[in-house]
């Protein structure tokens, strides 16, 4: 695909633009102690390959539901960060360089209102046009449901969307939806197989237009 043909950048949300993965198994490791489940570094990666509260519920037979745990995690996470969140490296320059050539938007496995909070604080909002998460379709990731309805809104053909990912299960997502995908391990994880994508870079600090073109 060369550079012309591609229309708009999808960016994940969480662990590619910000800094939020640890919060999260923290959350999750909170709520499994209140129902005497421990659960541990062993756990990260199944937990960030899987959604959240449906892998703790399958994996640990839960009490509860999935949406039931899902939303307790979602207060304990606020509880940590304290609205406060951190970028992850190269973000602001990444935007900047690719808001002056395409529209950007977001497919994201949390809720489309707590992203746009976090984004109004940041403040990084107004770079996307449009928001997608898991709350606007009735599959999340790895399904390519989230990447096909942000397409939709933003009026592009899938196969003229690049998706930018942190996770092999939104890696999948992107690619289900017939689109191009750079893959963005964070520190967590390094070492996956991230062979689905199209290409896999360090950190969005090396996106560029010419990595663009040589897709």
């Amino acid at each position: 695909m060369s550079r012309k043909s591609v229309e708009a950048i999808i960016f994940d949300y969480d662990g590619l633009l910000v800094d939020t993965e640890n919060f999260w198994f923290e959350a999750c490791r909170q709520v499994c102690s209140i129902y005497g489940v421990q659960i541990t570094e062993e756990h990260r990666l199944d937990l960030m390959r899987s959604g959240l509260s449906a892998y703790l519920v399958e994996s640990f037979f839960l009490p509860d539901s999935s949406d039931a745990i899902h939303s307790k995690i979602h207060a304990v996470f606020h509880q940590l960060t304290g609205g406060v969140i951190d970028l992850m490296p190269g973000v602001k320059p990444a935007l900047k360089a690719l808001d002056r050539h395409y529209p950007l938007a977001i497919g994201t496995g949390a809720r489309t209102s707590l992203v746009q909070e976090d984004l109004s604080r940041l403040p990084l909002l107004d770079y996307f046009k449009v928001i997608v998460g898991s709350d606007q379709v009735a599959r999340g990731k790895p399904e390519p449901d989230i990447y096909l309805r942000v397409a939709e809104l933003l009026g592009t053909e899938p196969s003229f969307c690049v998706v930018f990912e942190d996770s092999p299960k939104g890696v999948q997502a992107a690619k289900a939806a017939g689109m191009l995908c750079i893959a963005v391990p964070n520190r967590y994880l390094k070492g996956i197989d991230y062979s689905q994508a199209d290409r896999v870079i360090n950190n969005l600090g090396q996106v560029s237009l010419q990595l663009l073109r040589q897709l």
